[in-house]
């Protein structure tokens, strides 16, 4: 079955994130910053809910170009992106995808946007923020 998952956090919700679920970091990955520590477990919680491995049990590397990469199981997907403070992490297990988040100016309109995106973009309003917009590509 075709999935996608996609995990919102803002800078409220890292420090109770990480508390509540460091147990699935490597101490490398305990190391970093905040906003890393909080990707790397919506990224595991992600994956996990696409696929059958537990968030503590997925692994990754960095390819030659620097770009992180799970080398657990073929055909599972993954983007992050980070604006101020928010963390998005979009995951899906049948196309290789892109997200970006971008804060905005609370005067911008969605609408404003649609006829510069192409028919592949979908965009979500992050509800808990009206200031912040991610848009999901699919390769």
């Amino acid at each position: 079955m075709r999935k996608i998952s996609v995990f919102i956090a803002s800078k409220n919700s890292f420090l109770k994130i990480i508390k509540s679920n460091s147990y699935m970091l490597t101490p490398t990955e305990l190391e970093c910053a905040i906003s890393k520590r909080v990707s790397r477990i919506l990224l595991r919680k992600a994956l996990s809910s696409l696929g059958d491995v537990c968030p503590n049990d997925w692994i990754f590397e960095r390819d030659a170009s620097g770009n992180l990469q799970q080398i657990n199981k073929k055909g599972f997907y993954f983007s992050i992106s980070y604006a101020r403070d928010i963390v998005v992490v979009a995951t899906t297990n049948f196309s290789k995808i892109g997200v970006d988040v971008e804060v905005i100016n609370q005067k911008f309109t969605i609408s404003e946007l649609y006829p510069i995106l192409s028919k592949k973009e979908i965009i979500f309003s992050n509800h808990s923020k009206k200031d912040a917009l991610f848009f999901l590509d699919f390769k």
